[in-house]
Order: structure tokens, then sequence, then C-alpha cells
């Protein structure tokens, strides 16, 4: 079958993403421009995430009717295996959530499951945030949550770092008062 007569999922999530830009048209005539700054960068937003998820799908060729017959081999035994099952994966992106449908492998004898797509997008198991989002997870601080890190992307991530500013500062200063109220204990006879 002739991949071009596929229907991209690319071109369904971005079709969908008109309509809802007409509706935003019809239904704003008599906003402001800054009005549909943000409504028209609030659709596109929403709709990153989901266009990236089947661009990964298309890049890696799961989106191809014989994508279901490939065969991996097991990481273990070599032995080569059908899709157990068709998982979908939410990892955060700068394009905010991004779900793709990629094939999970199981070899029975050795009681191991992969993924290759996921190892062909450097994810690891379990990897919640792509590279870039894990970056600015590292520049605000190490400890940040993975939620913390998920507002980030959507353009928060300077208020959240101003706060984690505020909170070290509260709590270096509530150390000296302490620190100066047990100096002065000590002193006192």
């Amino acid at each position: 079958m002739n991949p071009e007569l596929v229907p991209s999922a690319i071109v369904t999530q971005l079709l969908e993403a008109a309509a809802v830009q007409e509706r935003w048209a019809d239904t704003h005539r008599t906003a402001s421009l800054a009005e549909h700054e943000q409504g028209v960068l609030g659709i596109f937003r929403r709709t990153l995430g989901p266009v990236l998820g089947a661009v990964l799908e298309r890049a890696l060729r799961l989106d191809q009717p014989a994508s279901g017959r490939q065969r991996a081999a097991c990481l273990e035994c070599g032995r080569r295996r059908r899709p157990h099952q068709w998982r979908t994966r939410r990892p955060l992106s700068v394009c905010g959530p991004t779900p793709f449908r990629r094939p999970y492998f199981w070899c029975g004898p050795c009681g191991r499951g992969w993924v290759p797509a996921d190892s062909a997008l450097g994810l690891e198991p379990r990897q919640r945030l792509s590279s870039e989002p894990r970056r600015l997870q590292g520049r605000a601080g190490a400890n940040i949550r993975s939620t913390l890190a998920s507002s980030a992307v959507n353009g928060r991530l300077a208020s959240h770092a101003r706060s984690a500013r505020r909170w070290a500062t509260l709590a270096r200063s509530r150390w000296r008062a302490q620190s100066r109220t047990r100096a002065a204990a000590s002193i006192t006879p």
C-alpha cells in the first residue's frame, strides 16, 4: 500500500484545530487584538501536543498498516517477537502532553517487555518529561516535582522560580532569627 494514501493523523489534528479556530472567530467578533492573541495562542497550545504525537507516529512509521506486523528482537534471547499490544504514552514536552501509540513487545520465556519506539526517541522507561522540560526543571531546581515542570511548559516557570526564591529567603531569615535567639539565650546568665 502506498504510504501517501494513508490519511495522516497530523492532517486530522490540524483540521480539528482549524475548526476550533473558525468557531473562535465566529463567536468572538467584537474581541480586541489582545483577546484574539490569547484565544488563538490557547487553541494552538492545546493542539501542539497531539500534533507532535501524530508527527512521532508518522516519523516512526507507526501509522502504517504494516507496523502491526513488525517484529522486534528480544533484548535477552534475541528471538524476534510480534507486538504484544499497542500502548499509549503521554510524555510531557514543550508542546504539552504528547500522546502517541506504539507497539509493546513481550518475550514470554524471558519474562521481559520492551518498546523499541521509546528507545528510538530516547525515552527511558517511566520517563515523564522530554529533554527540554527536564532541562527547564533542572534550571529551576532539582527538587521541583513533575507538576511544577508541567506548569513551566505552560509558561509559568518564572512565577514558580520567584516563589521558590521567596520561600528560600524566608527560610534563611527564620533560621538566622532562631540562631540569634539561641545565641542570646546562651549568653544570658
